[in-house]
C-alpha cells in the first residue's frame, strides 16, 4: 500500500484576534489591529491547539474516501505521524491500527506473554505462553491454567476452571477427577 499523503486543501483561514493568540501571531509576523478583528492566517501558522477546521484530501491510490470532511487543525497536528504524513482514519487503521499492531505482536509472540486481563466473571488472567494467536496458555491467580485463543482472551471469554461457578460453591477444576456416590458406595 502506498503512503497516504494528505494534501491540505485549505491554505488560508480567517480567525479573530484574542488575548490568547496575540503574542503567537505577532511572533509569526502578523500585524496586530485590535481584539476581535478578523485577519487571514496561513494554515501552517495556526497554533498547535487551534480549533479552526481545515479541508484535506487523501492522495492514497487505494483510499476509499479520498475527499475528507473538514477536520480540526489540532487533531490534524496530533495525528500527523513521525514521517510528517497524515493518514485519513481508514488508512491510518490499516497502517497503524490497533488490530494490526496486536496481530503483528501475535505473529512474533513478542510483548504478549505477561499480558494481564480480567475475564467476564472478574478473574485476573495472564498469558504465560504464546504458541500462536489460536493457541495461548493462560494462568489465573488462584491456580487455574487453560489453553485458549487470543481472541477469547481479549474478549474476556476465558473460563477459569477454579472459579466457584457451580451453584456458587463448586468449581470444575483441573486434571483427573474422582467421582464419589456415597449412596451407592461407588468411588470412580
Amino acid at each position: 500500500m502506498n503512503g497516504c499523503v494528505i494534501i491540505l486543501k485549505t491554505k488560508i483561514v480567517n480567525i479573530r484576534w484574542n488575548p490568547k493568540n496575540k503574542k503567537w501571531y505577532e511572533s509569526k509576523g502578523y500585524t496586530y489591529t485590535k481584539m476581535g478583528d478578523e485577519f487571514e492566517v496561513k494554515v501552517e501558522d495556526l497554533t498547535e491547539r487551534s480549533h479552526v477546521r481545515i479541508e484535506v484530501q487523501c492522495d492514497n491510490e487505494e483510499c476509499k474516501t479520498p475527499i475528507l470532511k473538514p477536520i480540526i487543525w489540532s487533531n490534524y497536528k496530533i495525528d500527523t505521524k513521525e514521517d510528517g504524513k497524515y493518514y485519513c482514519h481508514p488508512c491510518s487503521m490499516i497502517l497503524y491500527g490497533t488490530e494490526k499492531t496486536i496481530f503483528a505482536k501475535l505473529e512474533t509472540g513478542k510483548k504478549i506473554e505477561g499480558l494481564v486481563k480480567v475475564n467476564k466473571v472478574g478473574s485476573k488472567m495472564k498469558i504465560i505462553e504464546y504458541i500462536n494467536h489460536e493457541n495461548i496458555i493462560v494462568s489465573f491467580e488462584n491456580g487455574g491454567i487453560v489453553n485458549c485463543s487470543y481472541g477469547n482472551f481479549k474478549k474476556g471469554a476465558v473460563k477459569n476452571p477454579m472459579d466457584l461457578l457451580v451453584s456458587g460453591v463448586g468449581y470444575i477444576g483441573c486434571g483427573e477427577t474422582m467421582f464419589q456416590d456415597i449412596e451407592h458406595g461407588l468411588i470412580c
